[in-house]
C-alpha cells in the first residue's frame, strides 16, 4: 500500500508504538480489556490511642524522648499537721521481772533472795503484779539460823506502773517464816524505783500474821531486778 521505503517506515514505526502504549479514554468510550478504571483510595487514617486515658491511665501514647514526662503524684499532706507520738508509759500491756535482794532488815537472819515479778498494766496510773519471793536461809524462834527456806506469794495492785516512782500495795501468802513450816497470810506494800527503762530498785515491807502462834512478824526486803 505504501510504495515509499521512507512511508512503510513511518507506519510501522506507529504501529510498533501503538502496541506498546495502553489506550485512553477518548470521547467517553471506555479502555478495551485488559486495563479498567480504578476508584480512587482513601488517605490511610490516623492511629489513635487504644482508650482514652481519661477511663484507662494504662493507655499509652507516643513519647518524644525529649519530651519531660510530669513527677508521680505525691500523697497529699495537710500543711501544720503531725503523726502523735504515744508515750509507751500510757499503753497497757504486760510486765515481767525477774531478779535478786536482800533480806533481814527486821532482826531476821540476813540471807540472798530470788524475787520475780508477772504484772499488767492497764494503763498509765493503774496495775497489778503477783510478786513470788524465795528467802534462802531463815532463822527459828530460838534464834537459830538454818537453811530451811521460806516462800512468798504475794499480790499488788500497783499505781503508775511505768512511771519513776511506782508504789504499791497487797496481800498474799507466806510460808515457813521463822521455820515454822506453816503457811500464814501477809501484807505488803513497797515502792518501784524505775531507774531505767529495764532496771528496778524495789523497797518492801512485809507484815505476816502466824496464827498457829498468835503473833506477827515484820520483815524488810531491797529488791533489784530487770524488768521486761
Amino acid at each position: 500500500m505504501f510504495r515509499s521505503p521512507v512511508a512503510r517506515f513511518t507506519a510501522g514505526v506507529a504501529v510498533l508504538l501503538a502496541a506498546a502504549t495502553p489506550p485512553v479514554m477518548a470521547q467517553g468510550l471506555q479502555p478495551l480489556a485488559p486495563w479498567r478504571q480504578v476508584a480512587p483510595q482513601a488517605p490511610a487514617a490516623s492511629w489513635s490511642p487504644i482508650a482514652d486515658p481519661r477511663v484507662n491511665p494504662l493507655a499509652w501514647r507516643p513519647v518524644s524522648r525529649y519530651e519531660v514526662l510530669p513527677p508521680a503524684p505525691q500523697p497529699q499532706v495537710a500543711v501544720g499537721t503531725s503523726i502523735p507520738v504515744v508515750d509507751p508509759a500510757t499503753l497497757p500491756g504486760p510486765i515481767f521481772g525477774i531478779g535478786t535482794g536482800y533480806h533481814g532488815f527486821a532482826g531476821d537472819r540476813p540471807s540472798p533472795v530470788l524475787t520475780g515479778r508477772l504484772g499488767y498494766a492497764f494503763g498509765e496510773e493503774l496495775g497489778v503484779s503477783l510478786r513470788p519471793t524465795y528467802i534462802f536461809l531463815n532463822r527459828d524462834l530460838q534464834g537459830v539460823d538454818n537453811s530451811d527456806g521460806a516462800f512468798q506469794m504475794p499480790i499488788t495492785l500497783d499505781l503508775f506502773p511505768r512511771a519513776l516512782i511506782s508504789p504499791y500495795l497487797g496481800g498474799g501468802l507466806a510460808t515457813n517464816t521463822d521455820t515454822t513450816h506453816t503457811t500464814d497470810a501477809m501484807l505488803t506494800g513497797g515502792v518501784d524505783l524505775n531507774l531505767l527503762p529495764h532496771l528496778t530498785v524495789g523497797l518492801n515491807i512485809n507484815y505476816i500474821y502466824q496464827s498457829a502462834l498468835d503473833d506477827a512478824d515484820w520483815e524488810a526486803m531491797a529488791l533489784l531486778y530487770l524488768r521486761f
